[in-house]
């Protein structure tokens, strides 16, 4: 972009227009100096953990704050923030609010044609009735055994004391799971390797689940580079590095998905025996191929995309809380967690599966990880189909809409200390479950790392099953260190805007 254009956006003046209007309303909190041009745009490296601090800020600050409003370069973003305009959201569902395909920029660019970036119409609902409602991810607790064989299979492949990128293993493994799921065992013997493009230019042979894995990270991380963010149309049309090479990418692993889905019928643009339990042969002649193929990418991705994150959250976390680690331990012991890792057909029946599924401590550790460090402080993006009013505040058509997660989740009124890690405010029995200063419990509403309504995360379920089973199992599995200059540092914290990689070693091995 020439400089001259850029003294035109300047001279425009939309962010401070913008700015004015939202400054005449007092339950509204207004970012206070955003650049003209750039807004309040961060260096990628620190935008997570300054969007956080930002949304932390404004809700200790004005904890009865209904709407926050900040500028990413020349966007308006209005986060909706409060209970009340949780419920006047609820109210302009889905006419005059509906899900923005906004995500197309970043991780949405591997599924731009899925439910997720879909309108709610009735094209939407049909989808959804058709595949996600019968998925086997509805009754996760079936997949654990699956699960644990995995992860042990990647556990006794990684060598002590050599250092390894916990957040890259974890990611894979997911991957491997949950395309496990979906095609078969013999998944993994007959898709073929991705020829993946690496940033040098070079093309390497990649497994199909880590080239998966990969593909979403880069998408994430040059999706929000100031590149897209001033110009979202070089990466739309994908025509210049590293846009294009995304795409290709992208492009390279629906081409091997396609060769695996129609290897075994000619006659069919798209047939997986292996799926007969998803879909039977009606629904998918109801189908279009690319659509189906793009709710089974945002089906992947949901059932391990920020998983690949929060995982690894949790165990640096506990790491920074060895009491919280310890009693957690206990509990595990406890509930026969321990005794059942010893057996030679672990995890295989019903029973063995509850002493990890019912460990409530467990549930409440990763809870609290998930308040402090939501996988990012916002919802899935919406738009404001024609000007609405939310708690009196007039928001202009085209508008970005988020639900505010993180004011949710820190909001002293709501929370007990907000700013600490204390896993105990999930317990029923504890005080702090409640309202401060009340005996009220909090608004379902006041924890959502999910989001929450009909266009919330599609694997939640799943989500929390696989988290209790991956940390559980890593704590009594083994033994590993992170780096202390990492463990002090309270501002590195992982999430989809924020780090995506953590190094630890493996000291030592139990089983």
């Amino acid at each position: 972009m020439e400089s001259s254009e850029f003294a035109e956006l300047e001279s425009n003046g939309v962010v401070q227009a913008a700015k004015e209007h939202y400054e005449k309303y007092d339950n509204v909190t207004v970012s206070e100096n955003p650049h003209p041009l750039y807004g309040d745009y961060e260096d990628e490296e620190d935008s997570m953990k300054f969007q956080l601090q930002k949304h932390i800020d404004c809700i200790t600050d004005n904890p009865d704050m209904d709407i926050l409003v900040i500028f990413e370069f020349q966007r308006t973003i209005v986060y909706l923030s409060s209970q009340q305009a949780f419920k006047d959201f609820k109210s302009l569902l889905p006419k005059k609010i509906d899900r923005s395909d906004t995500e197309k920029l970043t991780f949405g660019k591997v599924y731009p044609d899925s439910l997720e970036m879909c309108p709610t119409s009735s094209s939407f609902k049909q989808r959804y009735n058709l595949f996600f409602r019968n998925t086997p991810f509805k009754k996760p607790e079936s997949q654990v055994g699956l699960m644990l064989l995995v992860l042990e299979q990647y556990i006794s492949k990684i060598k002590k004391n050599k250092a390894f990128d916990l957040v890259e293993t974890i990611g894979s493994c997911l991957y491997d799971i949950v395309l496990t799921i979906l095609f078969g065992e013999e998944f993994h013997k007959n898709i073929g390797k991705i020829n993946y493009k690496y940033s040098d230019g070079r093309k390497y042979k990649t497994k199909f689940e880590e080239g998966l894995a990969q593909v979403s990270l880069d998408c994430i991380e040059n999706g929000s580079d100031i590149t897209s963010g001033l110009c979202p149309h070089i990466n739309l049309k994908s025509e210049v590095d590293p846009y294009k090479r995304d795409q290709e990418n992208i492009d390279e692993i629906y081409r091997v998905l396609t060769e695996f889905l129609t290897k075994n019928d000619t006659q069919s643009e798209f047939s997986c025996p292996l799926m007969g339990d998803i879909l039977d042969p009606d629904s998918i002649k109801d189908y279009d191929p690319s659509e189906l193929k793009n709710d089974l990418f945002l089906l992947i991705d949901a059932a391990s995309g920020t998983l690949m994150l929060t995982i690894p959250s949790v165990l640096l976390t506990l790491k920074r809380n060895p009491e919280i680690w310890d009693k957690l331990y206990q509990e595990l012991e406890k509930n026969g967690v321990i005794e059942e890792a010893s057996k030679k057909n672990a995890f295989e029946t019903d029973e063995g599966v509850k002493t990890i599924l019912e460990c409530e401590y467990l549930t409440y550790v990763i809870k609290e990880v998930m308040r402090l460090y939501p996988p990012t402080v916002g919802s899935s993006p919406y738009v404001a189909n024609e000007e609405v009013t939310v708690c009196g505040v007039d928001i202009s058509k085209d508008t970005q809409i988020f639900l505010n997660i993180a004011s949710q989740h820190y909001n002293p009124k709501i929370w007990h200390n907000p700013l600490e890690f204390i896993p105990e405010r999930f317990d029923p029995e504890s005080e702090l479950y409640y309202i401060p200063g009340t005996e009220d419990p909090r608004p379902v509403t006041s924890f959502i790392p999910f989001s929450f309504g009909k266009r919330k995360c599609a694997g939640d379920n799943y989500a929390m099953t696989a988290l209790k089973v991956f940390v559980a199992y890593i704590l009594i599995r083994v033994e590993f260190k992170i780096e202390s200059k990492i463990l002090s540092n309270q501002d590195y914290i992982l999430g989809l805007d924020a780090e995506s990689s953590l190094k630890v070693t493996i000291t030592k091995k139990y089983g």
